[in-house]
């Protein structure tokens, strides 16, 4: 196995044990390679047992197998999987049967309930249909949360817009609750959202083959209270988590303490150089980092807010380029990223960063159809060879990349809006799409190119200091 050249507190991460451990970190600190070579020396050290590994998504989980591959390890012995991939095959050895957790499905049932509580129901949440993206995040919430009772709904403290919600109002979602999941019962559906609280109620059931020696997740943050609180119940020797709270792109909301994690005192490991981003990229994106830490509580008690400067040698400056439509960008795209790709040796990786599947393939049709490209989803393409990646920015979360390109920056894009979202849907979408374009931009290890078109730039633009990218308009 040859080993990349890691740093002493580096080795110290790897080399600590603990029951419970908690690396952190900001962008390109080494999080998820700490974790990739802990499980190395675990798999060496310990040939018998039984290790879990947990990633954010099934995209980061084909890279955690890549990995392997790339090193010759064999990983028959180890699961690597999402917590839901991991909770569905358990879910089918406990029943006998594959769960039924078809997203559509469950939208159906959720639009069934709205329906009749709309026919049936005076509450303001059913006059105006912004409230039904309220309600749908508010269930996933509660499941999140593990709360599965009225009256603890009724007291448990809220913060941001959902502080304002009267005890009428949490009544009425309770009721909306208790009716959804009475439906689901009755159709055989199972949510994601209901399966660490489904499998929490029968930890004891759990066959041993679903129990584990060692435990190790990554990007924790973005996993809810319920999730890793059954991890923490299947009692592992060691539970080690990576986290950096500035990269949460979804919406949870836990303490260690509240999830049963014990990270005090010499159990944090902080990683406080950052190995991936050259300090042109890092400069550039700190501005949406630290705007997000001024308007929303995003990490721990004990997380640091200061921004951490590379250690990697400067890079290429980054750049935006503004180009009249639609079309024009994407063409335009497609010719910087083939000039890049044939000045190079043909041994980096371009990774092309957009907001939705749709975008991917719109994007693969205009790019030079002798050029080396892939998408890279939860089943296909490997972000470690060199040529060029077509990845959304949700799924590019854990990867990096040589160059990056982010394309269509623009209003409504990102942050993502729609015409139902009042004041407070729309501050709490930038919010959110604000942390996500964060990750994004520091995915890229040399070169970073940013794209829009027309008069229709993101604000996010409006964040970044002007001296710190060239402008370019085409």
């Amino acid at each position: 196995m040859v080993k990349m050249i890691m740093t002493k507190v580096q080795n110290d991460a790897i080399d600590f044990e603990a029951e419970h451990i908690l690396i952190k970190g900001a962008p390109g600190s080494g999080k998820t390679t700490v974790l990739l070579y802990k499980l190395l020396k675990l798999m060496k050290t310990n040939p018998e047992a039984k290790i879990l590994m947990i990633t954010y998504n099934k995209t980061l989980t084909k890279y955690v197998k890549d990995f392997f591959e790339s090193k010759g390890e064999a990983t028959e012995g180890i699961t690597i999987s999402t917590f839901h991939g991991w909770g569905w095959r358990l879910l089918l050895k406990m029943n006998g049967r594959k769960p039924n957790s078809s997203p559509k499905t469950v939208d159906e049932a959720f639009e069934e309930i709205y329906s009749q509580r709309k026919k049936v129901s005076k509450h303001r949440f059913y006059k105006e249909d912004k409230f039904k993206k309220f309600l749908e995040e508010e269930v996933q919430w509660i499941k999140g949360q593990g709360i599965d009772n009225l009256e603890d709904y009724k007291q448990v403290k809220r913060s941001g817009r959902n502080a304002r919600l009267s005890q009428e109002d949490r009544k009425e979602v309770y009721r909306f609750l208790e009716a959804f999941d009475s439906l689901l019962a009755k159709k055989g559906i199972i949510p994601f959202d209901d399966y660490a609280n489904i499998l929490s109620g029968r930890i004891d059931e759990i066959p041993s083959n679903f129990k584990y020696d060692f435990i190790l997740i990554d990007e924790a943050q973005d996993l809810n209270q319920s999730e890793l609180s059954l991890l923490r119940k299947l009692n592992p020797k060691s539970l080690v988590v990576s986290a950096d709270m500035g990269q949460k792109i979804y919406k949870t909301d836990f303490t260690w303490k509240s999830v049963g994690i014990n990270v005090v005192g010499g159990r944090t490991k902080s990683l406080e150089e950052m190995h991936r981003s050259c300090v042109e990229v890092v400069k550039l994106a700190q501005p949406l980092y630290k705007k997000n830490l001024s308007i929303g509580s995003n990490k721990q008690a004990d997380d640091k807010e200061e921004l951490l400067m590379p250690t990697r040698e400067s890079g290429i400056p980054p750049e935006l380029h503004v180009y009249k439509d639609t079309t024009a960008e994407f063409q335009g795209v497609a010719a910087s990223v083939n000039e890049i790709w044939r000045s190079s040796k043909r041994d980096i990786t371009i990774g092309i960063l957009v907001r939705n599947v749709k975008s991917l393939y719109a994007l693969k049709r205009v790019l030079p159809p002798n050029l080396p490209v892939e998408i890279i989803n939860k089943d296909d393409g490997n972000s470690l060879k060199p040529g060029i990646k077509l990845v959304t920015m949700h799924s590019a979360k854990g990867l990096e990349f040589d160059v990056v390109f982010i394309v269509r920056l623009t209003e409504g894009n990102l942050p993502y809006l729609t015409k139902e979202m009042d004041k407070e849907d729309v501050e709490e979408a930038a919010q959110s799409d604000r942390r996500l374009l964060y990750v994004s931009m520091t995915r890229a290890k040399h070169q970073l190119v940013m794209t829009t078109y027309g008069d229709k730039r993101s604000r996010y633009l409006d964040e970044l200091n002007p001296e710190d990218y060239k402008l370019k308009r085409k």
